[in-house]
């Protein structure tokens, strides 16, 4: 049923192209998935977490850069592939650097 919806051109076969949004999506929920699966209590995972990528912190903003987050899940250990943490730094809230003070 998944590989008709996405047969966009609808000639019976589904090209890279129509497959890789579906695949993307599949992932992503995957992903998710396992990381609900962790065992450890929420706040005992968050604060773990926080401490892993809080030595990438250097200026102590509380805020890091997408490599540094990056830096900081692998630190962690969880067993995460390049791909899992690629996802989740990518489904990250940006938020953009703050302006200089002006004096």
């Amino acid at each position: 049923m998944a590989m008709v919806e996405v047969d966009a051109n609808q000639d019976g076969k589904v090209s890279l192209e129509e497959f890789l949004p579906l695949f993307h999506m599949i992932m992503v929920e995957m992903i998710k998935n396992s990381i609900l699966d962790i065992t450890r209590e929420t706040s005992e995972l968050a604060s773990y977490l926080i401490a892993c990528c809080a030595q990438y912190d250097q200026d102590g903003t509380g805020f890091l850069p997408a490599n540094k987050v990056s830096r900081g899940l692998r630190d962690a250990d969880l067993g995460l592939s390049k791909f899992q943490i690629l996802q989740i730094v990518g489904a990250a809230e940006q938020v953009p650097p703050s302006p200089p003070p002006s004096y």
